[in-house]
């Protein structure tokens, strides 16, 4: 069910008000906030709704620690979140635990800007930039320029941001190419089987042309399936 009525506040009959929808916004942010560490000391409770039934706690950026970091450091750059705790020697450490025991089982992929380190590092980087962060992301970046799998909460299409993120524009445009370079060569073989309808499909597949993305901008997302374990 898409629209759980429960789930929503109801429509009331009063016109828009900018200042009450961004009061809520901060009470939503402080709630969040307060709600860190008490179930671990490196997360936040885990929502009923993303519990496969084993209770595992997260860190990476598409369901734990990380994405919430970067989340409430968006609202707070925007003067929508108290600047709070500082969760910088939180993702420290979140990076360690992950090394030593990498989320999500055999699905676990640790240059996934959603599912992997690179995920816990570029929120890492937003709040505390260093050389050596941005050398591991750089490392992170480039084992994913081939990745199969080509779409972004695994393959390099996520990674691509996190070269933004770092200002790697080389890296982005590496990784940006490769994966022009594969479509292309899957929607050629296309062609090939299909014929002259193939042919046209082909041509609105593969992308003519690289966007080059502006290095400052950030953007990340959270509308992926997760994936069974």
């Amino acid at each position: 069910m898409l629209y759980t009525p429960q789930a929503h506040e109801p429509l009331v009959e009063r016109r828009w008000d900018s200042d009450v929808a961004l009061a809520a916004v901060r009470i939503i942010a402080a709630d969040c906030g307060a709600a860190f560490g008490t179930e671990s000391p490196l997360h936040w409770p885990l929502h009923p709704r993303d519990d496969d039934g084993d209770g595992e706690l997260l860190a990476t950026l598409y369901l734990g620690t990380a994405g919430v970091v970067y989340a409430l450091d968006l609202l707070k750059r925007r003067g929508l979140a108290d600047p709070g705790r500082d969760y910088v020697p939180v993702l420290e450490q979140a990076v360690e635990a992950y090394r030593a025991e990498p989320e999500f089982g055999e699905w676990a992929h640790p240059p996934s800007l959603w599912m992997g380190e690179t995920g816990i590092l570029t929120a890492l980087y937003r709040l505390a930039p260093s050389p050596d962060v941005a050398s591991r992301i750089a490392e992170l970046v480039a084992a994913n320029a081939d990745d199969a799998r080509r779409e972004f909460m695994w393959g390099s299409p996520g990674t691509m941001l996190a070269a933004r993120a770092i200002g790697e524009r080389g890296l982005w445009n590496d990784s940006a190419e490769r994966l022009r370079d594969a479509w292309a060569e899957r929607a050629s073989g296309r062609r090939i089987s299909t014929g002259s309808t193939g042919s046209t499909s082909a041509r609105r597949t593969a992308s003519p042309a690289v966007s080059r993305p502006s290095p400052t901008s950030r953007t990340t997302s959270s509308t992926a399936a997760r994936p069974r374990r």
